[in-house]
C-alpha cells in the first residue's frame, strides 16, 4: 500500500513539475511570439510598423501623425478588436475607414484614426489618448463600448504588471476549449492578491439580471467618465459613446462554431442588459451615445458575423459603418469641418 502510494506521489509530482517547466519555457515562446506584434506591458499596444497597416505610433492607421492637421475633420475611433478590424487584412476595410469613405462621399472632408486594438478597454484607451491623441489634431473622439469591455476594464485596473502568458490557456482556446479557462480572481493566497472580490465571467453582463452586475460596472463607468472629460478638457474634441452589439443580441445563427459559445445563450433572457445599462448611464452622464444593436436587427445582411469566432466579417464592418455614418451625419458631428 505505502508502495502504491510512494508511486502516486511521485508520479503527481513529475506531472506538477513537467506542467511547471511547460507553463515556464511555453509563456516565454509565447512572449517571443506575442512580442513581434503587441508591447509586452498591461497595455499590450500593437509594435510600431510590425504591419504595413501599422503606423510608427503604434497605430493601425494609413497615415503618420505629422499627416495631420487641422485642415480637416479628424475623427479617432477608441476601441478593442471590433474596433480595429479583428481578423480583417487591412485597415481599409474595418469600420472606421468605411465611414471615412461614406462621409467624404457627401463632400466633406474627414480624416478617421483606428485607434482600437485587440483588447483594449476605455481603461487603455484612455491612457493611449493621453499619450498619443494631441498628434492627430481630433475634431472628434468616438469610443466604441464592446460586451468584453465590462470584464476587461477592472481586471486591467487590477492589473500592475504584464500577466504570465499560459501555453496551458493559449492551447485550450486553440482548440475551442476556452470555457474550461477558470475567468476568476487569482487564488486568495497569492502574495499581491488585493481584498476586492473576485471577477465574474467575461460574458457577466449578458448572463444574469442587471442587478447582479451593477457591483461591478463602477470601474468601467469611472474610466468613460476619466475618458470624456480627457476628450473634452485636454484635446477640446467632441465625445461620442457608442454600444456595439455582438452577434448572440441579435440572432442565434451567427458564429455558431465559436469554441467559447457555452459561455453565453444567443437572444437568452438577458442578453439586452448591456443596453439596459447603457440608456441609464448615458441619461446620467449626458453624454452623447449610440447603440448599433437595431442596425443589425433591421439589417437583412447574414451572416454579419465569423463561423467560427464572435467577430464581425467584412459585411458586418459594412452594417456599422453605414449605420454609424448617418448617425455622425445627421447628428451634425461632421458640421465643423473647416
Amino acid at each position: 500500500m505505502n508502495l502504491r502510494l510512494g508511486r502516486l506521489v511521485a508520479v503527481a509530482a513529475v506531472a506538477a513539475i513537467s506542467l511547471g517547466f511547460f507553463e515556464w519555457i511555453g509563456g516565454e515562446i509565447l512572449r517571443v511570439q506575442v512580442g513581434r506584434e503587441f508591447q509586452l506591458t498591461v497595455d499590450h499596444r500593437l509594435v510600431p510598423n510590425s504591419k504595413p497597416d501599422i503606423n510608427s505610433d503604434g497605430i493601425r492607421c494609413e497615415y503618420e501623425a505629422e499627416d495631420f492637421d487641422g485642415s480637416t475633420f479628424n475623427i479617432i475611433f477608441l476601441g478593442d478588436s471590433f474596433t480595429y478590424g479583428g481578423f480583417l487584412p487591412h485597415v481599409s476595410e474595418a469600420f472606421p475607414a468605411l465611414i471615412e469613405d461614406r462621409l467624404n462621399s457627401n463632400g466633406d472632408r474627414v480624416r478617421v484614426i483606428n485607434f482600437g486594438w485587440p483588447s483594449s478597454s476605455p481603461i487603455l484607451s484612455d491612457r493611449l489618448l493621453a499619450d498619443l491623441g494631441a498628434r492627430y489634431f481630433p475634431d472628434l473622439v468616438v469610443m466604441c463600448l464592446d460586451l468584453t469591455d465590462f470584464r476587461d476594464d477592472p481586471n486591467y485596473a487590477r492589473t500592475i504588471r504584464f500577466p504570465h502568458l499560459s501555453p496551458t490557456k493559449f492551447l485550450l482556446r486553440k482548440m475551442g476549449l476556452a470555457w474550461l479557462i477558470p475567468t476568476g480572481e487569482i487564488p486568495r493566497w497569492w502574495p499581491w492578491q488585493d481584498e476586492r472580490p473576485p471577477l465574474p465571467k467575461t460574458y457577466f453582463i449578458v448572463n444574469q439580471p442587471l442587478v447582479q452586475s451593477r457591483p461591478y460596472l463602477g470601474e468601467i463607468e469611472a474610466s468613460l467618465r476619466r475618458l470624456e472629460r480627457r476628450v473634452r478638457e485636454d484635446l477640446k474634441a467632441e465625445f461620442v459613446l457608442v454600444l456595439l452589439p455582438r452577434g448572440l443580441q441579435y440572432s442565434d445563427r451567427e458564429s455558431v462554431n465559436y469554441g467559447a459559445r457555452v459561455l453565453y445563450t444567443p437572444l437568452g433572457p438577458y442578453v439586452l442588459e448591456p443596453n439596459r445599462w447603457f440608456e441609464t448611464y448615458c441619461a446620467a452622464t449626458g453624454f452623447q451615445c449610440y447603440s448599433l444593436l437595431q442596425a443589425f436587427r433591421t439589417s437583412q445582411v447574414f451572416p454579419t458575423c465569423y463561423d467560427d469566432d464572435p467577430h464581425w466579417n467584412a459585411s458586418g464592418h459594412r452594417v456599422a459603418a453605414e449605420a454609424l455614418a448617418v448617425f455622425l451625419r445627421d447628428g451634425g458631428h461632421t458640421g465643423r469641418i473647416r
